[in-house]
């Protein structure tokens, strides 16, 4: 209902690298451009300069090299990602969530969402 009301979106999506089941990163972001096909809804996401998470150091560095980086999160669970230096796209599975921009102000939400939202 979101998605075709027009609504801004946030997304955000977990990875989990060491598969214990616990994620190890977390990204948010707006959706740049939202797409609804055959069911699902794919977010572009805005693009970025490349960073590094440094274990141990609780430290997320960016990329020395100007290295621009841009995905597509679904609500399949998929996360589609390429860099601009021409590399293959990477696709991976991920931990995905979609929701209404919390700017939003609450009385801009139509009426069945801001039910949702209140928990009725």
């Amino acid at each position: 209902m979101a998605v075709r009301s027009g609504l801004p979106l946030r997304v955000g999506w977990s990875l989990d690298a060491d598969r214990d089941g616990t994620p190890d990163l977390t990204h948010w972001a707006d959706a740049a451009f939202v797409t609804e096909f055959e069911g699902e809804v794919f977010a572009q996401i805005p693009e970025i300069r490349r960073q590094a998470p440094r274990r141990g150091t609780r430290h997320v560095e960016l990329s020395t090299a100007s290295q621009r980086w841009s995905g597509s999160l679904g609500s399949d669970g998929i996360l589609e990602g390429a860099f601009d230096d021409g590399q293959e796209p990477t696709r991976v599975r991920v931990r995905v969530v979609m929701c209404v921009d919390p700017r939003v102000p609450r009385d801009n939400l139509p009426d069945a969402l801001r039910r949702r939202r209140a928990g009725r």
